[in-house]
């Protein structure tokens, strides 16, 4: 459960699924680098619904075309919570403001 002020999750595969995991993929990788301030993210208007908390604010930024996994920033109000869920591609969270804790299995973590 999200339990401070509003957070930044930057999630998606990105930053982590994109990279190569040898140097010698690093020279054929077709993956450019992409650096973004927060200050220049395009928010879509608060939704929520459809399993997402009320208010969230989310920008896509793009999709794995092999896994289909998506590459987005959100933005979520405080106190927001999702239900046990999963996904059928890797998920990667980066907490930028704010602090939440994710429960993997019977683990709980916090940062």
């Amino acid at each position: 459960m999200i339990t401070k002020a509003s957070l930044i999750l930057a999630l998606g595969s990105l930053l982590l699924a994109t990279l190569p995991a040898s140097a010698e993929e690093a020279s054929g990788s077709e993956y450019d680098a992409l650096a973004i301030a927060l200050d220049d993210i395009q928010w879509g208007a608060p939704g929520g619904g459809n399993g997402f908390p009320v208010g969230v604010q989310s920008a896509r930024q793009g999709t794995d075309s092999v896994t289909g996994g998506i590459t987005y920033y959100a933005k979520f109000p405080a106190g927001s919570h999702f239900d046990m869920h999963w996904h059928t591609h890797d998920e990667f969270v980066v907490v930028v403001q704010g602090s939440v804790t994710i429960v993997l299995g019977n683990q709980s973590h916090s940062v």
